[in-house]
């Protein structure tokens, strides 16, 4: 296989390996932001339903309440009463469930839940409702400030029905004074002092502000966010593509064109040149024969003549043929000796290219 095929095996690998790594990075990359978003939108979502719940108890709620009436819990049946915040809560929630097509939904979690289904009920509530716990054990050794504690929110991603699933708690504290007059009064109630000791809570709870109360909890389903950005991924994807496809390419212009065409043309030169040599090798040859020849005739001439003046030009002139001869015979030497240098290069430099 030729350096040309060699080279283009190679760019097909790196590409592969780089393609494959960019892939994987990108993915994970992708994964992370779609869990960032995730969470951020819970965020949202949460910061929303309890600036919601905060307004009502503390517009409605508490204007009700100075004007001799308020919230009830059995607010149907009570003239000029309104639903409690937590009802209220409860009841956009619901709506919320039904119009937000599986995005999101969330819930009002509470161990002194009013509602039955408000409860701490699976493995992520006991375990999320132990760190609020946590976070409340420590603010009740700090003062108060004036807008309340500081609650960093509680979650994790599980698979739920073959689903990536986060579930995103908040705190939701004693905001107003209503939600803790409210909440001490129903402590106290027979019915629910029997539905805590049912549940193995304490009873009689009072609360104080900005006290742990309760929880929001936010269930986004990952892959519905995951679809929402998957049409931003392709486009980065179809991006990456096109940019390494025009690099490689350029890439494989560049060295062809740089590098192995280069080569191909010194091995045409070194071809000439070998040629040449080849030439200079068969002439040396040549006159090395033909001295060979010059000399035998001396010494035949020199056998032939008997004078002395004759006999020493005779021997000077075979002794300058001799030395010819030798001189052509070391040129020939050194000729054939590059040759086969450069027909061993010529042979390594055909082997490279694969010719």
């Amino acid at each position: 296989m030729g350096i040309k095929g060699k080279f283009s095996i190679v760019t097909l690998l790196i590409g592969i390996i780089i393609s494959l790594a960019s892939y994987f990075i990108l993915e994970r990359s992708n994964n992370k932001l779609i869990e960032m978003e995730a969470t951020r939108i819970a965020d949202i979502v949460s910061t929303q339903i309890l600036a919601d719940r905060a307004i009502y108890t503390k517009t409605l709620v508490g204007k009700l309440k100075r004007d001799g009436v308020g919230a009830a819990r059995d607010w149907h049946d009570k003239k000029g009463f309104i639903a409690l915040p937590a009802q209220f809560v409860r009841a956009v929630a619901q709506h919320v469930d039904k119009k937000a097509k599986g995005l999101y939904s969330y819930k009002l979690k509470s161990q002194w839940n009013l509602n039955s289904d408000q409860g701490i009920a699976d493995d992520f509530d006991k375990w999320s409702w132990a760190q609020l716990m946590a976070q409340d054990s420590q603010n009740s050794k700090k003062e108060a400030p004036s807008q309340g504690y500081s609650w960093d929110p509680v979650y994790r991603f599980e698979m739920v029905n073959g689903k990536r699933v986060l579930h995103y708690v908040k705190a939701d504290p004693a905001s107003a004074g209503a939600c803790v007059s409210c909440h001490n009064a129903y402590e106290q109630r027979n019915d629910i002092k029997v539905i805590r000791t049912s549940d193995g809570v304490e009873t009689g709870k009072k609360w104080t502000m900005h006290q742990l109360m309760g929880a929001i909890r936010v269930n986004i389903p990952v892959s519905e966010v995951a679809a929402a950005a998957e049409a931003g991924r392709n486009d980065m994807l179809t991006g990456l593509a096109v940019t390494f496809l025009v690099g490689f390419a350029g890439l494989f212009f560049l060295i062809f064109t740089v590098v192995i065409k280069p080569i191909e043309e010194s091995v045409d030169e070194v071809e000439g040149f070998s040629e040449q040599v080849d030439a200079v090798v068969k002439c040396s040859r040549g006159l090395l024969m033909g001295a060979d020849e010059q000399l035998d005739a001396c010494n035949q001439l020199k056998d032939k003549q008997s004078s002395d003046e004759h006999s020493a030009e005779f021997s000077e002139l075979a002794e300058l043929a001799d030395k010819s001869a030798m001189k052509v015979e070391e040129s020939a030497m050194y000729c054939t000796e590059l040759e086969t240098k450069f027909i061993s290069l010529k042979g390594k430099l055909n082997r490279i290219l694969g010719q």
